[in-house]
């Protein structure tokens, strides 16, 4: 006979088979902050073995937090792994069964990411939450349209079925998880990321236009990877305008599979005078004081953390018009995908016409509405509201 729990008193698993550590893992790990604050759950958060930074940053955290490490991994075929309640559900089914949880949060930031988390806490009878901050679809994501592609994206309908909520940090992803994947809009919860910044002593705000011959520094940051991210799109562009561009200096911060490529491609165009592989850098903060604009070419991407860093400390965000960047970034800084006339034209724009206007009017919005008191608490309200709901 089992014993009976405690009243209002929840057991949460957490469960990830990501074996990188990106913006995704950052914006969980700030949401769990929210939930070890709340002294009627118990957090257990299954994690794979071969995430050394996340393994890493989790140890840092205190409060009722179980970690339990395991072996598996996102693969080609998951999804059919989930319709067929495969070997590989099934045993990850046991696993989280064993902890007896009241509620799984899957952390996904696509749907096809550790769905057989979704799978396993489904065929369990246990409701379920998916932490997805993208919802695109296959077309999009995979950059074509293709008879393989559309038959990904009826499978996928079955995945996003799967879950009782959502979480994701934007309105247009909850946009796209009703009207492409006809999610109802009362199980999707909404939530600004929020970093841990100290509002009593905000950066000072400043700006001094800078004509052609004066030296300016760009970042491109995040995972060096083309089809999303783009660095290569942005890096022709930029041939194309060698003679506008000799006191500009590009900073790549970040590593990725397309490291090396990248690499090639500029000296392949002459811009290794002009280009810098900075590597990966865990504190981007000393930045913000060189840089005069930050640079987002990406096809598609989400709520990018590095775009409300730069936000509060007072540099220019150049970026694509998709998703939470056209949610949020003054309109003079974004440009049609893939439009590098366009692209350009921003840049010259932060450069020579005064942005103080538009830089206060970021730090404001990320002073009230993205602190990461704000963001653990509606974390864990909706975390709450998803356990309270069972009863």
């Amino acid at each position: 006979m089992s014993l009976k729990k405690k009243e209002d008193h929840w057991k949460v698993v957490i469960y990830t088979d990501a074996v990188v550590f990106g913006g995704h893992e950052v914006t969980l790990l700030e949401a769990v902050k929210g939930l070890l604050k709340e002294p009627r759950l118990e957090v257990c958060f299954m994690v794979p073995e071969k995430n050394d930074r996340l393994l890493k940053k989790l140890s840092f955290l205190t409060g009722q937090l179980k970690i339990v490490k395991h072996s598996f991994s996102t693969a080609a075929g998951d999804v059919f792994r989930v319709l067929c309640r495969s070997t590989k559900v099934r045993k990850l089914q046991r696993i989280i069964q064993a902890h007896n949880p009241d509620l799984v949060i899957v952390s996904q930031g696509a749907i096809a990411l550790s769905a057989c988390g979704l799978g396993a806490a489904s065929l369990a009878g246990i409701p379920v939450m998916s932490f997805l901050p993208m919802a695109h679809p296959v077309a999009l994501a995979r950059g074509k349209q293709s008879l393989s592609v559309r038959f990904q994206e009826f499978l996928y309908r079955y995945l996003y079925e799967l879950p009782s909520f959502f979480f994701t940090m934007c309105q247009t992803t909850k946009k796209q998880l009703e009207h492409l994947h006809g999610v109802c809009g009362e199980q999707i919860f909404i939530s600004y990321y929020g970093f841990d910044l100290p509002q009593s002593s905000r950066p000072a705000l400043s700006w001094s236009g800078k004509g052609d011959e004066e030296e300016k520094h760009i970042a491109l940051v995040g995972r060096i990877e083309f089809h999303q991210k783009q660095q290569d799109f942005f890096v022709q562009q930029l041939a194309t305008c060698k003679n506008e561009i000799s006191s500009l200096t590009v900073h790549i911060i970040g590593d990725g599979p397309d490291k090396e490529p990248l690499n090639r491609l500029v000296h392949k165009l002459g811009l290794g005078e002009n280009v810098i592989f900075e590597g990966w850098v865990e504190d981007m903060k000393p930045w913000y004081s060189i840089l005069d604009a930050i640079v987002l070419p990406s096809r598609f991407e989400g709520f990018p953390l590095v775009m409300v860093e730069a936000m509060y400390h007072g540099v220019p965000v150049v970026a694509s018009k998709v998703d939470g960047m056209e949610e949020i970034l003054p309109v003079q800084w974004l440009f049609p995908m893939n439009d590098g006339e366009e692209m350009m034209r921003c840049l010259r724009y932060v450069f020579t016409i005064d942005q103080y206007d538009h830089l206060a009017r970021n730090q404001r919005i990320v002073v009230d509405e993205m602190t990461a008191e704000s963001y653990q608490k509606d974390f864990k309200n909706a975390v709450l509201y998803c356990l309270e709901s069972r009863k």
